[in-house]
């Protein structure tokens, strides 16, 4: 993120307008995860999860997306009709495989396993990690657009709910504690999560770096 503040206005705001069809494939992803999980307390998880995101009355969590937008200048057209960088489509094409269907396992870990792939994936490159990166976008909010914490419905929200401590995390915790039962199941959940890390880190830095750089601003180049 060390690109970030040198980002022109209008960078930032095409970095954001990325996130955002990270964001919106979040619904659809957990979905799909969740029909390729095995035991039903991981499944459970996911599904209070997506209750969570489109709540029975209200705004869904991309309408406030949308209204945050909207607040900092952002036109409706530019929000709704800029595509998918090439980054951001390699990504998420990245995302879907994190989760992809795979055959059983053999054995009595066999279900454990294959489980934590699934929920470490989704803990790191779903939550964990997108909270993070709002923490810094709110942080620029407030620098760029005087757009305080308390004014944000998406990305404040958002950097508090995801972060460790955040609204899901004693959830995934209490599986992986069950989950996790020896060694080998540790080093699996370990390099899981270091690798949906690594996948999400590596589309930030390309669209950062290859996309959105040149627009950075000429006093901070």
């Amino acid at each position: 993120f060390e690109t970030l503040p040198s980002l022109d206005h209008g960078a930032f705001v095409s970095f954001l307008i990325q996130l955002g069809h990270l964001s919106a494939e979040f619904v659809k992803w957990y979905e799909q995860a969740k029909l390729h999980l095995v035991l039903e307390p991981a499944k459970k998880i996911v599904r209070r999860i997506l209750r969570d995101e489109i709540p029975a009355e209200g705004p869904t969590h991309q309408d406030l997306r949308v209204a945050d937008l909207l607040r900092i200048g952002v036109p409706e057209r530019i929000i709704l009709n800029s595509p998918p960088a090439k980054a951001i489509s390699r990504t998420i094409s990245a995302m879907y495989r994190l989760t992809s269907y795979r055959p059983p396992l053999q054995g009595e870990n066999a279900p454990f396993s294959h489980d934590l792939e699934i929920m470490i994936s989704l803990r790191m490159f779903g939550e964990l990690l997108p909270g993070l990166t709002y923490v810094r976008v709110v942080e620029e909010l407030e620098k760029r657009f005087a757009i305080y914490r308390h004014c944000s419905v998406f990305y404040a929200p958002h950097a508090a709910h995801d972060i460790p401590g955040g609204g899901h995390e004693q959830a995934f915790i209490s599986f992986l504690e069950e989950s996790i039962t020896d060694e080998a199941l540790l080093d699996l959940a370990k390099s899981r999560a270091e690798f949906a890390m690594l996948v999400r880190a590596l589309g930030y830095e390309r669209l950062l770096n290859e996309e959105l750089a040149p627009r950075a601003t000429p006093a901070n180049r």
